[in-house]
């Protein structure tokens, strides 16, 4: 993941200093409103990325940018095979951190662990298949509600 220029530890070649992500989730919803036996939709609500990853040298400034609520014009998020090819993106725009919060999982290494929670206004879902072929797709709040 590569949010403003905050550095992670990730060391590949196409991801240099990119902040190593454990587990993603990432989702919407769209709740229907009921007038007799029409449904018709709602406004989509975007809910928050969440990540977890391990403390890393971009944990301070996570927590720095939550504190402050700090924007942030683009988050990359890149979901990578394991011959190193890139499937499924998804860039975030108009990114602020709302909440960070550490864990600790005291197994006999006892890692500590973050669950970043990331709000944004504009996203764009991009997945590349194994022929190489691309489907996209992006949504953007300001514009659609």
């Amino acid at each position: 993941m590569k949010i403003g220029d905050i550095d992670g530890e990730a060391s590949d070649r196409d991801h240099k200093d990119w902040i190593i992500v454990e587990s993603v989730s990432l989702g919407m919803s769209q709740p229907q409103r009921a007038t007799g036996t029409t449904r018709r939709p709602g406004s989509v609500k975007l809910e928050d990325l969440v990540i977890h990853k391990k403390v890393d040298k971009s944990s301070p400034r996570l927590l720095e940018a939550c504190a402050k609520g700090q924007a942030f014009p683009k988050l990359e998020l890149e979901l990578v095979s394991a011959n190193g090819q890139t499937y499924y993106k998804v860039t975030l725009n108009r990114v602020r951190i709302s909440s960070v919060r550490t864990q600790t999982d005291c197994d006999p290494d006892c890692q500590v662990f973050e669950e970043v929670a990331i709000n944004y206004t504009k996203i764009t879902w991009e997945y590349t298949d194994s022929a190489g072929n691309k489907t996209t797709r992006t949504y953007n709040a300001q514009e659609n509600n």
